[in-house]
């Protein structure tokens, strides 16, 4: 029997340029590839001949019966059937959809995110989000966020790599300490935080913090609260008999002292205002289950604070002033204080007098005044907001009474305001409406 052969060649030489073309039902076999393409006298090495036109359930040992999108074939042991997580055993790199490397399988590491609740490495490099549980042994080059409960060996630095923690010295570096407990030989930090037991010396070997008679000698201390635990009251005092200047600088939202130009005086600041409404600098609470309440209490005396002597008429009995700073000195604007009209013994007469300023030194004056006997004085009385009717009006049926007044009415309108009670002029005629 006779044997009947087709033209052949490469697959690369048949579809290289030049290549070939073979003619139409012409038929060409490759030798490299082993396929057989089929002519049309006008393609490029011809057209691929179709093998099967069955599906691959149809092949032998292969069963991809209802295979869903993504899903890969995997051989079970005797046919190769559609999967959706088969359990492979993969070599070579893993990237990620843009191409950026996950895992370097030349390398041997994962160079990608990974997210999961366990990790079992030896060495690890990168961002750690989450819980660890177990030892570390190596370093760790970064921050770290979070809670560690162990030993933590080796040296401990600040943001700004300044040394916290000298492991090598066996020493403790910190601005600001704060503890429950410090148990040390030496403390040199520039703020404590926490509880102290004991006596605290200063560097001249002078006892400043006296732990067996509960006293506190210094010239400045900063603190937030200071309070008595032994039902007495606090006694701060100066030392230096020589000045009676006392500065106390709380750390935290106010800030009281001393003004050493002003001996016996006594400032109170307030220096946060960022909330948009200034702090209190002075806050007084009253409590208890009575209806006495006397928060601020000023009392006028002569002589000095060891023999109090009587005060005398015309001396005033304490104020309350308001002051602006003009950029170089205070200038007082307002005061209100009560002046000592009279006093005796177990008797008193006090009047309170309002003073205010306009402009220059020389216009500050009593403006107002709320005499001993209850009487209110002040040369002018008008409505705050303009256009507004000023109302005076007795208690129930008691009376207004004016005496021994002129009074001016050159605003009278005209005509008839149709408003009952108020008075209007006609010529030369003052009437009354009738609404």
């Amino acid at each position: 029997m006779g044997t009947l052969r087709l033209k052949r060649g490469t697959k690369t030489a048949l579809q290289t340029t030049p290549g070939f073309t073979p003619a139409e039902g012409e038929l060409v076999y490759t030798t490299d590839s082993k396929e057989v393409f089929v002519g049309d006298g006008i393609t490029q090495g011809g057209i691929a001949v179709s093998v099967s036109t069955q599906n691959l359930e149809d092949l032998g040992n292969v069963q991809a019966l209802a295979a869903q999108k993504d899903q890969i074939l995997v051989y079970n042991g005797s046919n190769w059937a559609a999967t959706n997580n088969p359990q492979l055993d993969l070599r070579g790199n893993i990237y990620a959809d843009d191409s950026t490397l996950l895992v370097d399988a030349i390398n041997g590491k994962i160079v990608g995110p990974v997210e999961t609740t366990s990790v079992t490495a030896t060495n690890f490099v990168g961002n750690l989000t989450g819980d660890t549980v177990g030892s570390h042994t190596g370093s760790v080059v970064g921050n770290v966020v979070g809670t560690v409960t162990g030993d933590v060996k080796g040296s401990v630095f600040a943001d700004d790599s300044t040394t916290m923690v000298d492991a090598n010295n066996n020493k403790l570096l910190a601005d600001t300490v704060e503890a429950t407990t410090i148990n040390a030989s030496t403390v040199n930090s520039a703020l404590f935080k926490g509880n102290f037991q004991g006596t605290l010396v200063a560097d001249d070997s002078s006892a400043f913090i006296d732990g067996i008679s509960r006293t506190v000698n210094a010239k400045s201390i900063a603190t937030d609260q200071i309070s008595s635990q032994f039902g007495s009251q606090i006694l701060v005092q100066n030392p230096n008999v020589s000045s009676l200047d006392l500065e106390v600088n709380a750390t935290n939202v106010n800030m009281f002292r001393g003004v050493t130009t002003q001996l016996s005086s006594l400032t109170i600041y307030s220096q946060d205002h960022s909330a948009g409404f200034p702090k209190t600098a002075l806050n007084v609470t009253n409590t208890g289950n009575d209806a006495i309440s006397n928060e601020i209490g000023l009392l006028k005396a002569r002589g000095t604070n060891a023999n109090l002597l009587t005060a005398q008429a015309g001396d005033s009995a304490g104020s309350v002033s308001w002051s602006g700073h003009d950029g170089s000195s205070a200038q007082v604007g307002a005061t209100m204080s009560g002046s000592i009209v009279s006093i005796s013994s177990n008797n008193i007469a006090v009047k309170l007098q309002w003073k205010v300023r306009n402009g220059l030194i020389g216009t500050f004056g009593v403006k107002a005044e709320l005499s001993e006997t209850g009487t209110y004085k002040v040369d002018k009385i008008e409505s705050l907001t303009t256009n507004t009717d000023l109302d005076i009006s007795a208690n129930g049926s008691g009376a207004v009474n004016i005496s021994d007044v002129i009074v001016k009415l050159p605003n009278l309108p005209t005509s008839d305001p149709g408003v009952a009670g108020q008075l209007w002029r006609s010529g030369n005629d003052v009437k009354i409406s009738t609404g």
